[in-house]
């Protein structure tokens, strides 16, 4: 590499890029957690590993995938990873391009931005904090002249939505998936040519999702990209789904373990539809497979998952003892309730989000496919019921506010919600 910077640099938040105690937990309240308060919370911490040269160990996923594209054209001096802190040892006088990643930059999605405004309106989150330290970092506004600044990432729609992309300087935002234009922008930005303020990408083939090169956060593996059960507010759920072969996901973990990762979380939409059937039939046998393929890697300590929906749990109630050996077994979290000998319990981010069966078949009746609407509050506490008995205990989620949500569903709402945590654990 030159001693006048990188031709490329890749550079994510601390926060976003948080690996503490293997919690996705933790790293979710960096973006709730007003920065003020940071100082006062013992059990929150963000500092990560970098390697001897100042590149960063691990970033989020979606970053290495941007950096495995540009790897596949450029040169690994031309092309480096970093945090905000080693940003002045790569950008230098010869940095043409600097792609940011953004997950959740400002901390306005869904459920983050209603916690962090229990603490007052406008109280600025860790995320938030965090990104802003990197995107007006002072060498970014010293070598701007010289260099195209492009963020992406399934967050950069906030940095639009807040009219921050002139007061931040950024040339170009991409948002949704990359594979398919983010080698022409960076190629854009390094010959100097003008960038579209904004680029949007498409779900891309299957063979353009490139193995990753490098060790991402907490060791994640993506299984799947999409869903397809059409829920209104979602636009994953939008997109067909499709699953990474296994070989290829296998590499990655291979990836991961020879860099130090002793976790490999497993990311998806929803886990119950890996290598799915017909109608979003659970292919039992190939989720099974995955899981003791995944732990039967040499390295491998723990296996996590993300996230799933609860129909299929009650459509097919062995399948969950099926794959409780890996999928407890492997867990990283450990809970007084659990009945595992090693008190391990299987955590999985499961979206709920009504108990009115009016309002879920206005806006998310693919989502308990096959069972009707009408039928979601049994199919909710039912699959609780199955997933707890076999030391499954999730992590749910609500939306407030639905279109077409009245006070009387409000109220239903928290009757239906009190009873479901009294038969979840929560």
């Amino acid at each position: 590499m030159s001693s006048n910077g990188a031709k490329i640099v890749l550079a994510a938040s601390d926060s976003e890029s948080s690996e503490y105690l293997r919690s996705t937990w933790r790293q979710m309240l960096l973006a709730c957690l007003p920065a003020r308060y940071a100082h006062y919370m013992s059990d929150i911490s963000f500092d990560n590993e970098v390697a001897k040269d100042g590149q960063a160990k691990y970033v989020p996923h979606g970053l290495r995938i941007i950096e495995s594209i540009l790897l596949e054209k450029f040169d690994a001096d031309d092309v480096k990873v970093c945090f905000a802190d080693q940003l002045h040892l790569f950008v230098g006088d010869d940095t043409r391009v600097v792609g940011i990643h953004a997950h959740n930059p400002l901390g306005i999605t869904f459920a983050t931005d209603v916690y962090t405004h229990l603490y007052g309106r406008y109280v600025e989150p860790v995320n938030a904090a965090e990104f802003r330290r990197l995107i007006t970092h002072p060498v970014l506004r010293k070598h701007k002249p010289h260099l195209k600044l492009i963020v992406g990432g399934p967050g950069s729609w906030q940095i639009e939505k807040k009219n921050l992309q002139d007061e931040w300087l950024i040339d170009c935002i991409v948002d949704g998936e990359a594979e398919d234009v983010a080698l022409g922008v960076f190629e854009a930005a390094l010959r100097g040519e003008i960038l579209p303020r904004k680029v949007i990408g498409q779900s891309p083939r299957l063979d353009s999702i490139p193995r990753i090169k490098h060790r991402s956060t907490l060791g994640v593996v993506e299984i799947t990209r999409g869903c397809g059960r059409g829920c209104d507010f979602c636009s994953v759920a939008l997109r067909r789904g499709k699953s990474i072969p296994l070989h290829q996901i296998l590499d990655n973990v291979r990836t991961q373990v020879n860099e130090g990762a002793d976790s490999i979380l497993l990311t998806t939409e929803d886990v119950f539809l890996y290598e799915q059937g017909p109608k979003f039939e659970t292919n039992v046998p190939a989720l099974r497979q995955l899981l003791s393929s995944v732990a039967s890697v040499p390295g491998v300590d723990y296996v996590m998952q993300t996230h799933g929906t609860i129909a299929p749990v009650v459509l097919n109630p062995g399948m969950i003892e099926d794959l409780s050996e890996v999928a407890v077994g492997r867990a990283v979290g450990q809970h007084k309730e659990s009945t595992h000998s090693d008190k391990r319990f299987a955590n999985l981010f499961i979206g709920l989000e009504t108990g009115s069966t009016r309002l879920f078949r206005q806006h998310m009746k693919g989502k308990a496919y096959p069972f009707r609407p009408e039928q979601w509050p049994g199919v909710i506490l039912k699959g609780m019921e199955i997933l707890n008995r076999n030391n499954w205990f999730p992590f749910c989620t609500w939306i407030i506010g639905l279109p077409g949500e009245g006070r009387r569903i409000q109220r239903n709402r928290s009757i239906f919600f009190s009873l479901c945590a009294a038969r979840s654990g929560l």
